[in-house]
């Protein structure tokens, strides 16, 4: 007798299959990438940029003189909404290296 699901379900469970086809955002700022970061709410965006702001702080390479939100905004405009050809092409990006690209192209991430 031929299975009436759409998918087989010996092996696993649901919540096992479900888990697998499901896709989560990476909130870790230094592996998270543009994909990512158009999924992210605006909190966990804050909070991804505020803890790669206390990141590059606490490394003694580079002093931060604003606030996460000019991040967020460099972060935004750099990814988009994630649905055009121009952002996707941006989309592998790291989160981490846009940051310290625009960062140091504004002048906000001092020596």
């Amino acid at each position: 007798m031929l299975n009436s699901y759409p998918f087989s379900t010996s092996g696993s469970t649901d919540t096992e299959t479900f888990a697998a086809a499901a896709s989560y955002p990476d909130t870790d700022f230094s592996t998270a990438d543009g994909e990512d970061w158009v999924q992210l709410s605006d909190n966990e965006k804050y909070l991804m940029v505020s803890q790669a702001i206390d990141t590059f702080n606490s490394s003694g390479k580079f002093v931060i003189t604003e606030v996460p939100e000019w991040f967020l905004d460099a972060l935004n405009a750099f990814y988009g909404d994630g649905n055009t050809s121009e952002d996707q092409a941006v989309s592998a990006e790291k989160v981490s290296n846009v940051m310290l690209l625009s960062g140091l192209a504004g002048g906000v991430f001092v020596e």
